[in-house]
């Protein structure tokens, strides 16, 4: 009896994360779907080679005004690691900061 039980729970348990896994894949899609477009969209309107452009004069003129700059760097500095792909912690900063 208790393993008529067991066997029940499992197929149902199996039935809710099979459908789990498909609604989430289902996001997951449409989320990618969505960055490409913007990525695409980003691509149209700002370049690539005029985006890095923009921030090697941003990371210059930071590194130049350090005081001017303190209220955008943040902002620059967040960007310029995103663009490089690389990920913002609260203890990623430069020293001068």
């Amino acid at each position: 009896m208790a393993d008529k039980v067991n066997g029940i729970a499992k197929g149902a348990q199996d039935k809710v994360q099979g459908a789990t896994s498909g609604i989430l894949g289902t996001i997951e899609g449409w989320g990618n779907w969505i960055a490409a477009k913007g990525k695409s969209l980003l691509d149209s309107v700002f370049p690539p080679e005029k985006r890095a452009s923009f921030l090697a004069k941003l990371q210059a003129f930071m590194l130049k005004n350090p005081k001017l700059s303190v209220s955008s760097l943040d902002a620059g500095y967040c960007l310029s690691c995103c663009v490089a792909g690389l990920k913002l912690t609260s203890t990623a900063r430069p020293s001068w900061a």
